[in-house]
């Protein structure tokens, strides 16, 4: 079944679980990783958020308690540069989780010449081997031909009461006519 979305979205989504007992109860789960689906596709700008509440209560209908969270995610370009945010949450609850690690792929663009987490250079990382890294705690990134995808791995756990910001310098500028024209699928 084909799902579209707008050129622009930042759509937040689980990342695959590694076996299947993670499968078991998620929906109730808070995610302490997540996966920002970004559509490029020559849009100088795009935004997206994720809604959490505790997940077993009606206590985020009444507004005199704290008991959900929201966490923005924007993007601009400028020039050769995109600068992608993921703000501070607003809002808590006790099961929120403190820090989150996240998996960032910038669908319909070039490579990156060079990526920076919070002014900390990332280095790049060819396809297989991030995938395949059994390193859990390390930042990176790599391009996937074949998606047009900048994918960008934040491993080492952020805070959510701290905003993230990651520079992207591309090798391309996005209004080039060949990633204007190219469609982007969304496939989950």
């Amino acid at each position: 079944m084909p799902v579209y979305a707008q050129v622009g979205s930042i759509i937040p989504l689980l990342p695959e679980p590694k076996s299947s007992r993670e499968r078991i109860g998620r929906a109730q789960q808070i995610p302490r990783s997540l996966l920002l689906y970004t559509l490029i596709g020559g849009s100088l700008k795009g935004r997206g958020y994720v809604y959490d509440d505790d997940g077993s209560t009606i206590a985020y209908q009444d507004p005199s308690h704290s008991t959900s969270a929201i966490t923005h995610f924007y993007y601009t370009v400028s020039v050769n540069t995109l600068q992608f945010t993921i703000s501070a949450a607003s809002g808590s609850f006790s099961t929120f989780p403190t820090s989150r690690t996240y998996e960032i792929q910038l669908r319909g663009i070039f490579p990156a010449t060079n990526v920076l987490i919070n002014n900390v250079n990332i280095s790049f990382e060819s396809f297989n081997e991030l995938i395949n890294s059994q390193d859990d705690i390390k930042n990176g990134y790599t391009y996937d031909g074949s998606t047009l995808s900048i994918i960008i791995y934040i491993r080492q756990a952020v805070s959510t009461s701290e905003s993230v910001v990651i520079e992207v310098e591309l090798s391309e500028s996005i209004s080039n006519p060949l990633l204007v024209r190219t469609p982007i699928s969304f496939i989950s």
